[in-house]
């Protein structure tokens, strides 16, 4: 209940990540390899919308553990345990046949990125509302 922003940053990464994806799914229109998949999947491959996902979720939730806990031993692991879900995430996408390596990796990049985005503007935000204040 004490957590309502970060709450709502987090429900705002993954929601906007959904549409970001699928612009970019849209416009690049990929076709998935053909090398006889373990799943089908329907749509374009480019970039890999499970990459970008797990990116966005593994990297704000070890960003929160951080941000609450300020443990360094808890952070660094919970950091490193994120990270490796994340590879493994990655890795069995290609293993499936869904996706081609470059589309994991323009996932991880993508996630990435907007990860940093939304911090970036978090803190913008932050700012401006201090700013306004102290001038009152």
């Amino acid at each position: 209940r004490r957590h309502r922003h970060e709450a709502s940053l987090f429900l705002f990464a993954i929601v906007t990540r959904f549409l970001i994806n699928f612009a970019i799914k849209f416009f690049i229109a990929r076709p998935r390899p053909l090398l006889s998949p373990l799943f089908i999947e329907p749509f374009y491959s480019f970039p890999s919308g499970h990459a970008m996902n797990s990116v966005i979720v593994y990297g704000v939730f070890a960003f929160l553990v951080f941000r609450f806990t300020r443990n360094k031993v808890l952070s660094i692991t919970t950091a490193a345990t994120c990270m490796v879900l994340v590879l493994l995430i990655g890795i069995s996408r290609v293993y499936l046949g869904v996706h081609y390596p470059t589309d994991v990796v323009a996932g991880f990049i993508g996630g990435l990125w907007w990860i940093v985005t939304v911090l970036l503007v978090e803190k913008t935000v932050i700012f401006f509302h201090l700013f306004r204040k102290s001038r009152r």
